[in-house]
């Protein structure tokens, strides 16, 4: 129960400074600190950033900074894509879909070096390409 304590005082602080990286952080925190497997931390990782995306919703609303109209849109067109995103993601392997985040790794540090090189200074890439592997 600490742990789980602590894991959501780091998340929540986190999107609270930040306004982001609630759920990119709290899956890994709830598989790491706590044991789960995916399947188990995303629906709570899930409710637990609606949770504080809402404050954060309510804050915008109290300042006046909400644009309804791009939200309803983003509402609107967001809900059923995340319904078939959800399907994609069940067709697809476990190891896939845990796998596809180091698997990027490479193609950002190749991005950022080919970014470097056309602004005229050279740039390095957080890895070699063989290490990248």
């Amino acid at each position: 129960m600490l742990i789980s304590l602590l894991l959501g005082v780091l998340v929540g602080a986190v999107l609270g400074l930040t306004g982001a990286g609630g759920g990119i952080l709290a899956v890994p925190a709830l598989v790491v600190g706590l044991g789960w497997s995916m399947q188990q931390a995303a629906p709570v990782a899930l409710i637990a950033v609606a949770g504080g995306a809402g404050i954060g919703a309510l804050d915008g609303f109290r300042q006046k900074l909400v644009r309804y109209r791009a939200a309803a849109l983003m509402a609107v067109i967001g809900i059923p894509v995340t319904a078939l995103g959800i399907r994609a993601a069940q067709a697809v392997s476990q190891p896939i879909r845990t796998n596809s985040p180091p698997s990027l790794i490479r193609p950002s540090a190749e991005s950022t070096r080919r970014r470097g090189a056309s602004s005229g200074h050279r740039s390095r890439p957080c890895c070699s390409p063989a290490s990248a592997r």
